[in-house]
């Protein structure tokens, strides 16, 4: 349909139905969003989680957000991406941070030494809690190393896929997810490509039959 969003069954894969909306969180080990919540809550509402681009990390955040919530703390959340003139950190805090909020900071690794002191020092002033999702660790309890694995990746394509007819196979799966060095939203770019690749090459190849078919039967008559 013109204008609105396409059909999952078209390609699974396609920007839309992917990123941290629409990705499922995939507990592994027994980190669910609540079990996550309370370990966050006996460090003082203070954490990171740590990991790779295209790990999930912010995928992990839609999920903790509504077990936050049920515990009567607000949710305060900033994102930073390379984006050239963005406007500093501070400017981005709430002026009036509630005390017991937890502010959580989508990408913490992008911010300068003096933008990370002063979110710091907000939440201290304020008494609210901290959480990050960062590349690389900083100076806060780690609530979760996130780590993909391909047993991640195919449970991911399973939700996603669903009943969507896909060419793509779960040995497509594995390729990309290496090729992509692990990068979850890079593999999945190089499957909505192949998705797509195929899907032509079908479509090309049935166009073909349907003319030979069609020559044939009039050359008949």
């Amino acid at each position: 349909m013109a204008g609105g969003i396409p059909s999952r069954r078209s390609n699974p894969f396609a920007t839309c139905w992917l990123g941290p909306l629409g990705t499922p969180y995939i507990a592994a080990n027994g980190n669910t969003p609540a079990v996550l919540t309370s370990r966050l809550a006996t460090t003082g509402w203070r954490g990171q989680i740590v990991g790779p681009h295209g790990a999930g990390k912010s995928t992990l955040l839609r999920a903790l957000e509504p077990e936050v919530n049920k515990l009567g703390r607000p949710w305060v959340e900033i994102g930073f991406r390379q984006i050239a003139g963005r406007p500093p950190a501070w400017q981005l805090i709430p002026a009036s941070l509630d005390a017991g909020a937890l502010l959580v900071v989508d990408g913490y690794e992008q911010l300068t030494l003096l933008e990370r002191w002063v979110v710091q020092w907000r939440c201290w002033r304020a008494s609210a809690g901290l959480l990050i999702t960062t590349h690389r660790p900083f100076n806060l309890p780690t609530l979760l190393q996130v780590v993909p694995n391909e047993a991640t990746a195919m449970a991911v394509f399973e939700q996603i896929a669903g009943d969507a007819d896909t060419p793509v196979t779960r040995g497509d799966v594995l390729h990309a997810f290496n090729a992509s060095n692990r990068d979850m939203r890079q593999m999945f770019d190089k499957l909505y490509d192949l998705h797509e690749q195929r899907n032509r090459t079908e479509d090309v190849a049935n166009k073909r039959h349907s003319y030979r078919v069609t020559n044939c039967e009039q050359a008949a008559i």
